[in-house]
């Protein structure tokens, strides 16, 4: 069975749409997005349960988080398959991933209340648990992005109402929200 990578539920989306699709049209207005014209720019042969969110690296590849899962199927420029990281037993219910143009993965781990970073160099991926704030309610990480200085990154803690920051060691930097 074909699936084909369709993104439209976000800007991030719709700009990917953009660069992929080139000269060809799409129209938005008040109630719809359509697309005028169209080209396939790749396929992919896998089946996928539940993909949650895409990036690419500096080399092209394609990085899709597969939620139910619990993996990261990588796929070069054309499509064709790579390889994968995680597993059901190491993420549960991810939801978003940032790929740095090295090639690092980041994902935040909602079901499991952290962070996971798979490096490019494929040592053993490194866990960062996120903290609880002083209510003590568990966080739900739903998106995480690598900071703008070497070893830091940012995370989206849904359930808190929060944004963390983290260095590479797992400590806090920075939090804001309630």
């Amino acid at each position: 069975m074909k699936s084909y990578l369709v993104l439209f539920s976000s800007l991030y989306g719709l700009l990917l749409v953009a660069l992929l699709f080139g000269d060809n049209a799409v129209r938005a207005d008040d109630s719809t997005l359509s697309i005028l014209s169209y080209r396939l720019v790749f396929s992919i042969n896998d089946v996928l349960r539940l993909p949650s969110d895409v990036d690419v690296d500096g080399k092209g590849n394609i990085f899709i988080l597969d939620g139910t899962a619990g993996k990261v199927r990588v796929y070069n420029p054309e499509g064709h398959f790579l390889y994968s990281l995680g597993s059901a037993s190491i993420l549960n219910q991810p939801l978003g991933i940032d790929v740095s143009r090295q090639g690092d993965v980041l994902v935040a781990d909602s079901g499991n209340h952290r962070v996971v970073l798979f490096p490019t160099d494929n040592g053993p991926e490194r866990i960062f648990e996120l903290p609880a704030p002083p209510d003590n309610k568990l966080p739900d990480p739903t998106d995480a992005v690598f900071g703008s200085a070497e070893g830091m990154f940012h995370v989206v803690d849904n359930e808190n109402h929060r944004i963390v920051t983290l260095n590479e060691s797992g400590n806090v930097l920075w939090s804001k929200g309630t």
